[in-house]
């Protein structure tokens, strides 16, 4: 486990996203990315997760349909959870790398409408 500054996991967040593909770049401009330092009971629900310190990050997002074509500026947000990620980590050089991972796999979600 790892416990790191503000600033040094900003840093983190910040190589992990210069490594993403052009196309998860350009999907980086509809979201907004907090951190927050653990998860609250709210944010399990539905998840399927027990404990705050296992939930690793929540994607939320609302799918835009025929119905909001003129509602562009409804933003998805994603949440990292600060302390779970640095629990899963055992040296600051495995965040980068489980950052750009998570990066990936949430912003390749597409729901189905």
């Amino acid at each position: 486990m790892i416990s790191l500054s503000e600033r040094k996991f900003q840093s983190a967040l910040d190589r992990a996203m210069a490594d993403l593909s052009d196309a998860l770049k350009k999907c980086l401009k509809d979201i907004d990315i907090i951190i927050y330092e653990i998860a609250e009971k709210s944010d399990l629900l539905g998840t399927n997760v027990e404990k705050e310190l296992d939930l690793l990050s929540l994607y939320e997002i609302v799918p835009i349909s025929d119905g909001y074509h003129n509602e562009r500026n409804l933003r998805g947000q994603l949440t990292l959870f600060k302390r779970a990620l640095e629990a899963i980590c055992e040296e600051e050089s495995d965040l980068v790398p489980q950052l750009t991972t998570i990066l990936e796999e949430e912003l390749s979600y597409r729901p189905s409408l």
